[in-house]
């Protein structure tokens, strides 16, 4: 309506609308004497802190620990407040994938020994083969893939 206002008389594009032009120049006024509720106002500043806390780590920072890091800078932090500004803000955290563990070295069982002494040049064909296995995810499980090669080639 703002925009059109010089093109259109503000009542009839209220009245096709459907809005009542008191509410209209209500809200204009309330837009321009003041910048936003008093909450809204008192919401900027943590809400600025929010967002740089948030680059600052990398955006993984979640709500509670955002309210701790707060905390620790000295400043007052409600766990919902925290919670509603980074919502407002599209602040979400990005969680970090846990490595699973696959292997375990801690246990009693016989080692292959090493049998290349850290040689690792091979001079004729099928004089030296090396192996290892690994595990690939899908969506069945997961596959184990060995593999078995002639170290020459």
């Amino acid at each position: 309506m703002e925009i059109n206002r010089e093109t259109f008389p503000v009542a009839a594009m209220c009245q096709v609308l459907r809005v009542s032009s008191s509410g209209c120049y209500a809200w204009r006024n309330r837009r321009t004497s003041q910048a936003g509720s008093a909450r809204a106002r008192a919401n900027d500043a943590p809400a600025v802190e929010v967002r740089a806390i948030h680059k600052q780590n990398k955006q993984r920072y979640g709500s509670r620990k955002m309210r701790l890091e707060l905390i620790r800078l000295g400043r007052r932090a409600n766990h919902k407040r925290v919670a509603r500004l980074m919502r407002e803000n599209g602040l979400l955290s990005r969680r970090v994938r846990r490595r699973k563990v696959t292997t375990d070295g801690a246990h009693s069982l016989p080692v292959a020994p090493h049998a290349l002494n850290r040689e690792f040049t091979a001079t004729q064909p099928n004089r030296t083969w090396v192996s290892d296995i690994t595990h690939v995810p899908t969506r069945e499980g997961w596959l184990y893939l060995a593999v078995v090669m002639d170290w020459f080639a």
